[in-house]
């Protein structure tokens, strides 16, 4: 696919545009499973700036690894995907147009931010194709691509020495 004029190939790979007519909401991400929403991701686009990120994103939570069967982790599925879970969204701040940082902004007693990151362009554990990393101190990474018109989609993987990261739970962010 080619590339719209907000969205560019990068030194480190090409970039695909959106499917900017399928998703136009975080509600349209969440009715997808974690294979449809790697596929969304796959057709994703980079910014040309980080600082099409600037500020608080609205978050949601979309799909989280089978870990184990049972109503249990059904359960979980099924709370972490309602807009009641406390998860809700990320701050960023660009450095420059390559470079940034950003925490999570979490509802508990109010808004706190918690778990800081920092964010630079990068290549996908998942594809190996162009990303946004948000990168955090320790065994997490994120990762976010533009896949609608201010909608981003991610997923949050695990660090595993000498072995590819993996995908636990896929994420969308939003502009309110």
């Amino acid at each position: 696919m080619s590339a719209d004029a907000s969205h560019h190939g990068r030194k480190n790979g090409q970039t695909h545009a959106a499917r900017h007519d399928l998703i136009r909401s975080l509600d349209d991400l969440a009715l997808l499973t974690a294979q449809e929403l790697r596929g969304v991701y796959a057709g994703g686009s980079v910014p040309a700036s980080l600082v099409a990120l600037d500020g608080d994103l609205d978050g949601r939570m979309l799909a989280i690894r089978r870990l184990r069967h049972g109503r249990f982790f059904s359960a979980l599925a099924a709370i972490s995907k309602s807009r009641l879970f406390p998860w809700a969204g990320k701050r960023f701040a660009s450095s420059d147009g390559e470079r940034g940082k950003g925490d999570n902004r979490v509802r508990l007693a109010g808004t706190r931010h918690a778990a800081p990151f920092s964010t630079r362009y990068g290549i996908s554990a998942i594809d190996g194709h162009p990303c946004i990393v948000l990168d955090y101190r320790g065994a997490i990474h994120d990762e976010l691509r533009e896949v609608g018109p201010g909608i981003f989609l991610g997923p949050a993987c695990l660090k595993r020495p000498g072995r590819a990261p993996i995908a636990l739970v896929w994420f969308g962010l939003h502009r309110s």
